[in-house]
């Protein structure tokens, strides 16, 4: 395996050409992102194609450890899935003892009938305090985010499904 670093060296060169079989998960490729394209640049979080109209593409990069490059292939992962560790569960369920108690439960009242955001805000303190920002579930923080669907921690270090993934030929 090599590095993202190596990659946006090899970019930078204008030495690849990849091939895209995995668009968002999907095999299924829509033709104007059929074949073989050159990789012409690179920056601190994407790399540059050439489409086969002359036109400039980047593909974003977020996080390198979602990323796997080899001589022969490119593949981009989306972040993936772990339960709560034992700190992040504490504090989990001390926030849902908060929202149990009648003065909260009032003021939530308060603010759905008034559109008021007063709970919104003591959440959003109380979990910054905590410096769990992220278990808020609004947005990544450091790659973390809390997912309210699967009740886990979306995180960056892990690898999930796979995203993007391209063939890699050098010329």
């Amino acid at each position: 395996m090599k590095t993202l670093a190596e990659l946006k060296r090899n970019a930078k060169s204008q030495t690849l050409l990849a091939e895209m079989v995995i668009r968002c998960g999907d095999h299924d490729i829509p033709e104007r992102l059929m074949g073989w394209r050159g990789i012409v640049d690179a920056n601190s979080n994407s790399i540059t194609f050439l489409t086969k109209e002359g036109k400039k593409s980047q593909l974003d990069i977020e996080f390198a450890s979602l990323v796997e490059y080899d001589e022969n292939k490119l593949t981009i992962y989306l972040p993936g899935f772990r339960d709560l560790n034992e700190e992040e569960s504490k504090i989990m369920q001390e926030w849902q003892a908060i929202t149990k108690t009648e003065k909260y439960q009032k003021q939530s009242e308060i603010d759905i009938l008034t559109d008021g955001s007063s709970t919104f805000w003591q959440q959003k303190a109380f979990f910054i305090n905590k410096g769990y920002e992220y278990l808020m579930g609004f947005n990544t923080i450091n790659g973390l985010k809390y997912d309210f669907n699967t009740q886990k921690i979306r995180d960056k270090s892990i690898k999930g499904a796979i995203n993007m993934q391209y063939n890699i030929k050098h010329i």
